[in-house]
């Protein structure tokens, strides 16, 4: 208890609690896994800064507010408190978190993909060109690539495969289309229910991420760079570095570190 009450764990906080941490799914990992690695924990800890900010304002948000508004002058003040209402409840930012998470861990999936592809061509000299196999690969390309060339199919089930085209394609509209998509698409998201994350307004789809859509489709992703990393390293005989002893150790994100008396 605290002089004004019961602590208030961060986990207490209204942000549901998502992480994609690469760990979860192997203990070790080659250096391009662990640059994806590194990549996730840069997102876990972001999310851990978000739900920090969330669980100290929560309970005095409105006052905040109040005392800002305080400082602006009058013909400011009705626009301001329009813009800012509601500004501490983290649904207001639901949708561009996750729209913004989701890219970063499908374009360091991508990077991933097309950097072990260029690794195994370059070691065990696969190809007759002396270019890097990166600059010129497509995601469809690269999978074709892994499959035929390689000898490593990226996806042990057609499902896997499909949920993977989906997430990248999903990356890709949000990026360049807002959120509706395209005709050209449609087939691809035959069971768009199935996700989630895409709801029907008259005859449109719309991605509208949220935080339990991100969490399912990230932790696939990165489950599935330690699964091709595992497969890769195997066949190829690639070096894999433990984490924790070849690796810098993970950074502490201990909810209970936070507490009522601390923020």
């Amino acid at each position: 208890m605290t002089s004004e009450g019961p602590r208030r764990y961060i986990f207490d906080t209204t942000i549901p609690y998502v992480d994609f941490n690469y760990r979860k799914y192997s203990t070790k990992a080659t250096l391009l896994a662990y640059v994806f690695a590194q990549s996730m924990e840069e997102i876990d800890q972001f999310l851990f800064y978000l739900r920090g900010i969330h669980h100290y304002f929560e309970p005095i948000g409105a006052s905040v507010m109040d005392g800002f508004l305080e400082q602006v002058s009058t013909e400011d003040r009705e626009a301001l408190k329009e813009d800012i209402q509601g500004i501490f409840n983290w649904q207001r930012q639901e949708r561009l978190v996750s729209e913004l998470i989701l890219a970063r861990i499908v374009d360091s999936y991508v990077f991933y993909l097309i950097g072990m592809a260029d690794h195994i061509v370059r070691r065990t000299a696969r190809s007759s060109s002396t270019e890097s196999f990166a600059p010129r690969r497509t995601f469809p390309q690269t999978k074709e690539y892994f499959r035929k060339e390689i000898g490593v199919p990226l996806y042990l089930t057609p499902a896997d495969e499909r949920l993977a085209d989906q997430i990248v394609t999903m990356r890709n509209i949000l990026v360049h289309n807002v959120s509706v998509i395209p005709d050209k698409y449609l087939a691809r998201f035959a069971n768009w229910q199935e996700l989630q994350c895409i709801r029907q307004d008259s005859d449109l789809l719309i991605i509208q991420m949220n935080f339990s859509c991100v969490d399912q489709l990230g932790n696939f992703l990165s489950k599935s760079v330690a699964d091709i990393d595992s497969r890769a390293a195997s066949q190829f005989k690639l070096e894999q570095h433990l984490f924790d002893e070849d690796m810098p150790a993970k950074p502490s994100l201990d909810p209970y570190l936070i507490d009522g008396d601390m923020l």
